[in-house]
């Protein structure tokens, strides 16, 4: 074979080479699967509900929003896992504005805010330097004399309405001292005709807007036009008739649900009755408005006199009076109360929701649950839970299955208002057998895994449950539901002695009993309040009694422990609780 046809092979050899591995490449690229310009952008990373207040929490902060940025590490230091770097920030954040915001309140001469404000830091920062000298700035600043704009002291004298519609007790205040102004007074006008008064108050109040605060403005105010002539006098008119002085009656908002069925009623008295409702969700919500008397004193319920079948006409002068009740539809009731809490400033976000006792209607609790809001001066909203009570003292029985077939409802319930309602706290308060109730529902959020403290505090008054039970079984269900437990209990409570009795002789001790067989575990305050009841059971007395209702003020309004609320410390096993002085 000759050089020239070796040569040719190669070149062929070469070339089929070649396209042997194009096509080869070719196959492989076909298989390849190709990347969408969508893929190739990452994906944002998961953010939880504890970071995203912690941004916004951070953000405030830099614009010395202090209220907003308090408030929202709050919310970032409740979600927080209770270790590592996230819990950390939050409770860092928590700290530093909420003294920022103390030393804020501070200077607007609200004293006692202040101190509460350092209490709250204290509480999840203890020994948090900044905050212990300014709770004793502010301490001192409240013993030696009251500052100017500061809120008045609590009295029982007067009446007057809060600023979110309820009726608040306070004494006069006294008047505020008004800051020098460095704007010169607008002109006085003397006999001037409406229209060019008017266009004069409109030049001096332009004017006046356009000028900020400050600046001061040298030199006088312009010379007013000179008066026209005067017009004659007019004749002397007759001396007006006496009027009588008309007193405004305290309105108090109670939102309610239940799971009553209507009675058929018209008016907003008596529209609930006493059967089950069985229908949907079982849950009717609304709002109930109270009319609360002049003539209202502390602790007590001004209804009108009724024995057996006779009972007097009420009168909104005398009585506590339902005027009004709504029925919300829908989610609409959830949706209102978020935005009654938002129009709130952040320290009066908050709520209670009351849980009635045995033989209680739906309108003594609407009643009951206005006077718990209007004694405690509380600025949040009240909510009330109604469960069929059948409101005799002869169907015992009868409330005590109802409360077993209530008691998922109201757990429902609460769950939405934790997380519905934009309250920052919220504080159960329950009464005698509505304890039951209310354990029954805690229990059943305790089961929920990773649960976080729901509510601020869970107040049980006279609590109608089994003391064993109580302490074996329901206790260590509920504890992580709250983040603190408080628990009124009396040795004259003839009412839970009658519970007692009608159940046998043998361990069925009542939870509210004192005396020998007072409940005192740790992680729970035990307050025994005999020696001090005024009523003719010794049942009522979470609210008739004064030394109670200013305990639990101190409790919900300012979160103290017991031994900053003046009680004496006792002892039992080892453990302590708690008493009113004598």
């Amino acid at each position: 074979m000759t050089s020239r046809h070796s040569f040719s092979l190669c070149i062929a050899a070469a070339c089929l080479g070649a396209l042997q591995m194009a096509a080869l490449v070719s196959a492989s690229g076909q298989d390849r699967p190709r990347l969408s310009p969508e893929s190739l952008v990452r994906r944002p990373p998961i953010v939880s509900e504890g970071e995203l207040a912690l941004a916004r929490a951070s953000g405030a902060l830099r614009m010395q929003n202090f209220a907003r940025a308090y408030a929202e590490y709050r919310t970032a230091l409740d979600l927080a896992p209770r270790t590592g770097p996230l819990h950390e920030k939050a409770l860092r954040g928590f700290s530093v504005s909420g003294i920022k915001l103390a030393e804020q309140r501070l200077k607007e001469g609200r004293a006692s805010d202040a101190e509460r404000i350092a209490r709250e830091v204290l509480s999840a920062n203890p020994s948090y330097p900044p905050a212990l000298e300014l709770l004793a700035r502010a301490s001192m600043v409240e013993k030696e004399a009251p500052l100017v704009g500061s809120a008045p002291p609590l009295s029982t004298g007067s009446v007057r309405r809060s600023k979110n519609g309820g009726p608040r007790f306070a004494a006069t205040p006294a008047p505020k001292a008004t800051p020098p102004r460095l704007r010169s007074p607008p002109p006085m006008v003397t006999s001037m005709p409406p229209e060019r008064a008017d266009t004069a108050k409109k030049r001096t109040e332009t004017s006046s807007e356009d000028i900020p605060d400050s600046i001061e403005i040298p030199g006088e105010a312009p010379a007013p036009p000179p008066p026209e002539a005067a017009p004659p006098p007019p004749e002397a008119a007759p001396p007006p008739r006496e009027q009588k002085h008309k007193v405004k009656q305290p309105l108090v908002k109670v939102f309610f649900a239940t799971d009553r069925i209507p009675s058929g009623g018209k008016g907003p008295s008596n529209y609930f009755g006493t059967k089950w409702n069985r229908e949907g969700d079982h849950l009717i919500t609304g709002v109930v408005t109270v009319s609360i008397p002049p003539v209202h004193k502390p602790g007590a319920v001004e209804r009108p006199f009724k024995w057996w079948i006779f009972e007097r006409k009420e009168d909104a002068k005398k009585h506590f009076v339902l005027t009004e009740l709504k029925v919300s539809k829908g989610d609409d009731f959830y949706s209102l109360l978020r935005s009654e809490n938002d129009a709130r400033s952040p320290d009066d976000r908050s709520a209670f929701v009351f849980i009635h006792g045995f033989n209680v209607t739906f309108d003594d609790a609407a009643y009951r649950t206005a006077q718990l809001a209007s004694d405690l001066d509380f600025r949040g909203v009240p909510i009330l839970y109604s469960w069929p009570s059948q409101g005799k003292l002869l169907a015992y029985d009868g409330d005590q299955e109802t409360v077993e077939w209530s008691s998922p409802h109201l757990q429902g319930f609460l769950e939405r208002v934790a997380r519905e309602s934009g309250a920052m706290r919220i504080h159960l308060v329950a009464h005698s057998m509505g304890n039951r109730l209310l354990t029954s529902a805690l229990v059943g959020i305790g089961r929920q895994p990773d649960i976080q403290p729901m509510f601020e505090n869970v107040i049980m008054a006279a609590p109608d449950v089994n003391a064993y039970t109580f302490s074996d079984q329901i206790w260590p269900g509920i504890q992580k539901a709250a983040k603190r437990f408080t628990l009124y209990a009396s040795s004259a409570d003839r009412a839970l002695m009658a519970s007692k009795e009608a159940k046998g002789p043998h361990d069925f001790d009542r939870l509210g009993e004192a005396g020998p067989k007072l409940v005192v575990i740790s992680g729970l305050d035990t307050v025994d309040a005999s020696g001090i009841d005024t009523t003719l059971l010794g049942h009522s007395y979470i609210d008739s009694c004064k030394p109670v209702m200013n305990d639990l003020q101190l409790l919900i309004a300012k979160g103290f422990a017991p031994l900053e609320r003046k009680l004496k410390d006792r002892q039992k096993g080892g453990l302590a609780y708690w008493a009113f002085p004598k």
